[in-house]
């Protein structure tokens, strides 16, 4: 397989590794995110009927 960059230790290369990461992180913070705030409403509408 041709490389146009130099390879790293492993044979990855960490600039695109990291930029892979990144953009799973993000996606990752805003399901998290998402899932808090679904949480907490169900949490809030729990209390008001109790």
């Amino acid at each position: 397989m041709p490389r146009s960059r130099k390879p790293t230790a492993g044979g990855v290369d960490t600039d695109v590794l990291i930029a892979e990461i990144r953009s799973h992180l993000d996606a990752l913070d805003l399901h998290v995110r998402a899932l808090l705030r679904a949480l907490r409403a169900k949490r809030r509408k729990r209390t008001r009927a109790a």
